[in-house]
């Protein structure tokens, strides 16, 4: 997890010293060949290193997403590539330790996501998954409220997974995941007057 703010006050970055665990629960249900849902969670632990006088901190941050999705197959084929395109809510937790309110608040970021994904299986047993996806207009929410007012924000992820078939009901999945949220900021808060820019990147 990597956090960046840049205003006319300050500038610092957190990002944390080492991998940490993230753990997800994703369901999928079909309601159609063409039609489904899907509902997932996926929460961490880090501590981060920070400008000020507590040399680490503690946070946890958690998402929570679902979809209605369509899918396309190629062909009849067993193998048949195929493409889903999705459309849904995601929310974006991070809660920080009391101790370094005076940097890092707890924020939320909710909103929209219109996402696709191309599925191209290789064997029977192996395929790898391509996901895009955008946030065109994310609501902010700071506790406690340091940025002023009118927070305008958006943002994207992508990821590519390999995945395993072990058997009917479970797979060995292996990826890359990327997410990021920009969000100004204009008004009068605590962090003075002018814009503040953040950026927030979650790499796993």
């Amino acid at each position: 997890n990597d956090y960046k703010i840049s205003s006319n006050q300050f500038n610092f970055k957190r990002d944390t010293s080492s991998p940490v665990p993230v753990v997800a629960v994703t369901g999928e249900y079909w309601v159609l060949a063409p039609i489904g849902v899907d509902a997932s969670y996926a929460a961490s632990w880090i501590y981060f290193y920070q400008t000020g006088g507590v040399p680490k901190t503690d946070a946890s941050l958690s998402w929570l997403a679902y979809h209605l999705k369509y899918r396309h197959f190629f062909s009849s084929g067993p193998l048949s590539p195929e493409i889903v395109a999705s459309v849904g809510y995601q929310i974006y937790d991070f809660e920080v330790d009391q101790s370094d309110l005076n940097f890092f608040n707890n924020i939320k970021y909710s909103g929209i996501d219109i996402a696709l994904a191309a599925s191209y299986p290789m064997t029977s047993k192996i395929k790898g998954v391509l996901n895009v996806g955008y946030q065109p207009s994310i609501d902010v929410e700071e506790n406690p409220v340091t940025s002023g007012t009118n927070p305008n924000a958006d943002g994207y992820f992508t990821g590519l997974t390999g995945y395993f078939k072990v058997s009917d009901r479970a797979a060995l999945a292996l990826g890359y995941y990327y997410q990021a949220y920009h969000v100004n900021f204009s008004g009068t808060g605590t962090r003075g007057v002018g814009t503040t820019n953040t950026e927030i990147r979650d790499i796993y």
